[in-house]
Formats: structure tokens, C-alpha cells, sequence
């Protein structure tokens, strides 16, 4: 018996539709508002994700108002947001930071600037909150994105005045998930201060550019000017002890294993100043790890106050 063989026709585009995934829904675009931006954010955390935003080209998102510490909805679901080159600013007397991402939740974000966070101020005597411009639980990626003028809560003073409380970490952002930047800029961002005591002074926060307490890889990326903050001042009796200031200006790292760092650039950041005095006792002004070894590769790290990287050791090639 004869097989017959039968041949049918396929178009090319439907043979390569059944080939490849269902391509990924449209980009959502978002006018150039802040009311639009807040609602494009709590849709995309309604929705199943994954899903995208597309910011208006060049626009600047002013952020004037929060009832919860975040100037934007916390990001619940998986989520890309192209930037375009816009701007989210802070502009408020009221304090918030700019975003803070779910436990496990990942999120890219490309082409942005995020600008003027302040994180909230610690209330009725206890430690500023940390993280500025962004507070990342969930698995974050930052490619040619700008954290500058951002900063972590300052601490307050209990009621009686006496203890004084520390100063949140991370200026520019504080991780405890995953955290990959790559081709951006953290410039010009600060830890918070540490409050005044009568007992004693409140140190100051960690990390003015990062504070970082989970997994890290920084890649082809500027981070200056970055300040830890200052402790606060004593105003008991003679030989009360001022607040420390706050330890690694561009970087702190507190996670083992330690950061990926290549190819970047870490200069001119400062650690922060004993309280009340104009003497810097934080030490690693670009990078302070206390977590695993860091071995940065073709990175530049160099006139950071009052020192480099400490402790000594802990990053390799670089000169306290």
C-alpha cells in the first residue's frame, strides 16, 4: 500500500506565531501628571503583571503629597517602567520618599530621574526612616537611571529630651533584595541625621548614596557626592557623648556576600561628622563594608573623606 503524504500550506507570519511566545502586551502610556503617574501605578498593581509604563518624554512628575511615607503607590507586581528621560520630583513640605517595591516584586525602571526624596523623620524619639529616593524589597533593576537630592529621615529626640536616635540609611536608596544598577548616576544624596540627647547624641545614617543589606551589582556607574550623616549633637554636661557620624558616604555594605562593583566610578563622597563638631568619625567616605569581601573590578575610587574604603582589607585594591 501506498503512503500518501500531505503537505499544507502555512503562511510565513502564522508558521512564526506558532513558533515564538505571544508577544507581551503594549506599553501603557502615562500623560504628564502626577495624578496620572499615581494611577498608572495602582492600575499596574491591580492588574496582573507583567506590565509596562511609559512615561511622557521629557516630562517632570511633581510629587506634592503622601498620607503612608511614599510619594508613589508601593509596587505590588511586576513591573517595567520606561522613563523617556522624564523627572519624579519631590516638592512638598510634607516627607516622603519617591518609591519603595514589595518584598519580591521585580521591577526595571530605564531612562529616569528620581529626585528630592526625603524619607520620614523618625516621631516621638525613635530612628529616621531609611531609604530616600527609593526603598527596594523586591528584585530591582536600575539602567541609566539618576538618584540625586535624596534623603533618608533624620532621627528625633525621645520626649524628655534625652537620647537621641539615630538617622535613617541609604540617601539615595536602601536594598535588602536584589539590586542591579548599571550605566546610571547617584549623585548628591544623604543619610540622615542622628538627633541631639542630653544623654547622648543619635548617630548618624549609613550609606548616603546605598545603603545596601541584600544582593548588589553596580556596573558602569557615577556615584558621587553622596554624604552619610551627621550624629547629633550632646547637650548634657561636659563628657556626654555627641553622636558618631554615619560610615560609608557613597556605599554601605552590610551583606555577605559582598557587592559586585565594575568599571565604575566612586569619588568625592564624605562620611559623616561627629555631632556638634566638625570632625568626621564615620570612616569609608566611598565605601564602607562590614559584609563580605568586595572586589571591585576597574573602578575608580579615589578623593572620598575622610578615607576610601574601610575596614582595611575589606575591598580589595583600594586605598584606605
Amino acid at each position: 500500500m501506498r503512503t500518501r503524504l500531505m503537505v499544507v500550506a502555512v503562511s510565513l507570519p502564522l508558521l512564526l506565531g506558532l513558533l515564538t511566545p505571544s508577544a507581551q502586551a503594549a506599553a501603557t502610556p502615562v500623560g504628564c501628571a502626577s495624578a496620572s503617574l499615581l494611577a498608572a501605578i495602582a492600575n499596574a498593581n491591580a492588574a496582573p503583571g507583567p506590565n509596562t509604563l511609559s512615561l511622557s518624554a521629557g516630562c517632570v512628575y511633581v510629587l506634592t503629597d503622601s498620607a503612608s511615607g511614599d510619594g508613589l503607590p508601593v509596587v505590588t507586581d511586576q513591573l517595567a517602567i520606561i522613563g523617556n528621560n522624564a523627572t519624579i520630583i519631590r516638592n512638598s513640605t510634607t516627607l516622603f520618599r519617591i518609591f519603595e517595591i514589595a518584598n519580591g516584586i521585580a521591577v526595571k525602571m530605564r531612562h529616569l530621574t528620581i529626585s528630592g526624596g526625603h524619607a520620614p523623620n523618625g516621631t516621638g524619639g525613635s530612628s529616621g526612616a531609611n531609604g530616600g529616593g527609593i526603598l527596594n524589597h523586591g528584585r530591582l533593576t536600575l539602567k541609566h537611571v539618576v538618584l540625586s537630592a535624596n534623603l533618608a529621615g533624620n532621627g528625633t529626640t525621645d520626649i524628655g529630651g534625652a537620647v537621641g536616635q539615630a538617622g535613617g540609611s541609604g540617601g539615595g536608596i536602601y536594598n535588602d533584595g536584589q539590586l542591579v544598577i548599571v550605566g546610571s548616576t547617584i549623585a548628591s544624596n544623604r543619610a540622615g541625621n542622628g538627633s541631639a540627647g542630653s544623654t547622648n547624641g543619635g548617630s548618624g545614617g549609613a550609606g548616603g548614596g546605598i545603603a545596601n543589606a541584600g544582593g548588589l551589582t553596580v556596573k558602569t556607574t557615577k556615584i558621587r557626592d553622596n554624604v552619610a550623616g551627621n550624629g547629633g549633637a550632646s547637650t548634657g554636661p561636659p563628657g556626654t557623648p555627641a553622636g558618631p557620624g554615619g560610615a560609608g558616604g557613597g556605599i554601605e555594605n552590610g551583606s555577605t556576600p559582598g557587592p559586585v562593583i565594575f568599571s565604575d566610578t566612586i569619588v568625592s563622597n564624605h562620611a559623616g561628622l561627629t555631632g556638634g563638631m566638625p570632625i568626621p568619625s564615620g570612616t569609608g567616605g566611598g565605601i564602607h563594608n562590614v559584609g563580605g569581601t568586595i572586589k571591585p573590578a576597574k573602578t575608580t575610587i579615589k578623593n572620598n573623606t575622610p578615607d576610601n574604603c574601610t575596614p582595611t582589607g575589606s575591598v580589595k585594591n583600594c586605598t584606605d
